[in-house]
């Protein structure tokens, strides 16, 4: 196969040909739930729960509950897109009769979300260090020059990154062709950054 550079991996390659899955899986779970507990450190949820009609004292009483079920609730939400990714990958790969193993497939979707957490973590723990509430600004977004304007928020850095693995995955490890794999990650901005405008 001849691969395009931009979406070619040797990783994601050899996760076709030899994938594994139990360190990934535990990578997942530290990266995940030491994003959930920094994330809880960022934002203020106190002030998050004001502005949502509550008053001092009630948003007060409320946000301990409303940060520990925000962190269980966003490692289950990154167990729930993993499912989810297969289950789209899975299906291109049925579409296009890729020959690439099931196994395969979900180490790949396992490697593509340590590296977008990785990115993730990094960026909370630069607006953690430099006291930023993500629900007001977001380093990696087009917001950082408007703070609170949603729409530029929606154009994020870790947003093409992930485009863009998603298109390695199914070029590196599917062996989609470089055309078809293109056309998946423009489709992924589409639906990730461009259609959540036309609702804002």
């Amino acid at each position: 196969m001849q691969y395009s550079k931009p979406l070619h991996i040797e990783s994601f390659e050899q996760d076709r040909n030899h994938p594994k899955v139990a360190l990934k899986i535990l990578l997942v779970f530290i990266i995940s739930i030491i994003t959930a507990i920094l994330s809880m450190l960022v934002t203020d949820i106190t002030q998050t729960l004001i502005d949502s009609g509550l008053s001092k004292q009630q948003a007060e009483q409320s946000a301990t509950i409303a940060k520990y079920g925000g962190a269980i609730g966003a490692v289950i939400s990154v167990w729930f897109t993993i499912g989810l990714s297969m289950l789209i990958v899975f299906v291109i790969a049925k579409i296009f009769k890729s020959d690439a193993r099931a196994k395969s497939m979900f180490a790949s979707i396992l490697r593509y979300t340590i590296i977008t957490g990785i990115i993730a973590l990094i960026i909370l723990v630069i607006q953690w260090i430099a006291n930023i509430d993500p629900q007001q600004i977001s380093i990696d977004s087009l917001n950082i020059f408007d703070p609170g304007n949603t729409k530029l928020g929606l154009i994020r850095l870790t947003t093409l990154i992930s485009a863009w693995l998603f298109g390695v995955i199914l070029h590196s490890t599917l062996h989609l062709s470089k055309k078809t794999s293109w056309t998946f990650i423009i489709i992924y901005i589409i639906l990730f950054i461009l259609i959540p405008m036309l609702f804002i």
